[in-house]
């Protein structure tokens, strides 16, 4: 055991985690990944791979980030790689739809909803997993760099809290407008529960993002290239934001700089 006690909190959280990720969907129930090739969805492929069926799905531009990544990765897992390409040329024109058609109250629109709301249009699937709630959970965006442990507390307690509130009910509306059944294992009641009764100093590094989930994932067995992955958000990772023709977010939802 470690003199600190962080093999003990590793193990802990991902005793929690794991069983939440094993109950994503009954047996026999084929389940599709939102796959980016990042360590947050790279872990959830990682415990999902024995499930027969699971399915990989990237959705991006041709050359993005996410694609690339994935690529790379899926061989780890074992799993064959849905591409969902998008033309860059069809993304104004969808974008003016998706604004058209919002009802969802966001004020502008919200590019990562938008990201989702063509991934669903195109996976393939009905039960869906995503890795929602690792960046808020462990400190996964840049405004946590180089913050004290404490203040990271609070701020991951606003950013999870506003996820629950308005981000998390709106995604999950969409998915379900297209017969989609959304299960995020990082939001599970008793992950929550687990991450957050962590002392700030256990939780959060100022020296890494998300460093206690990258432990999990190196003890999990992941490859470095994917424990030791960056991530970016949806909207950035998948190449769409870039084509959007304005800016369509206010700081503090998506305006955060991706992880």
């Amino acid at each position: 055991m470690d003199r600190d006690g962080s093999g003990d909190r590793v193990a802990a959280i991902s005793a929690v985690l794991r069983s939440a990720v094993a109950a994503v969907a009954p047996d026999g129930v084929p389940v599709t990944l939102l796959f980016s090739g990042g360590l947050d969805s790279s872990l959830l492929a990682w415990w999902l791979a024995p499930r027969p069926g699971l399915r990989l799905a990237t959705v991006g531009v041709p050359g993005s980030a996410d694609l690339a990544r994935a690529e790379r990765a899926a061989p780890s897992i074992g799993r064959p790689l849905d591409r969902l390409l998008v033309p860059p040329e069809e993304v104004p024109r969808r974008w003016a739809q998706f604004v058209a058609g919002s009802t969802d109250g966001s004020d502008p629109p919200s590019s990562v909803l938008f990201a989702f709301e063509i991934a669903f249009g195109h996976l393939p699937g009905r039960t869906v997993v995503v890795g929602q709630g690792a960046d808020e959970l462990f400190g996964g965006y840049a405004r946590y760099d180089g913050v004290a442990p404490a203040d990271a507390a609070g701020l991951a307690r606003r950013d999870l809290d506003r996820l629950l509130r308005q981000d998390w009910p709106r995604t999950v509306a969409r998915a379900r407008a297209h017969r989609i059944d959304l299960v995020a294992p990082f939001l599970d009641p008793a992950v929550r529960a687990a991450v957050t009764a962590l002392a700030p100093g256990d939780r959060f590094d100022p020296r890494e993002r998300k460093g206690l989930l990258r432990r999990i994932a190196r003890a999990a067995g992941l490859p470095e290239s994917m424990a030791g992955a960056p991530k970016q958000a949806i909207q950035y990772g998948s190449g769409l934001a870039r084509r959007l023709p304005r800016a369509p977010s206010r700081p503090g939802r998506d305006g955060a700089a991706p992880s």
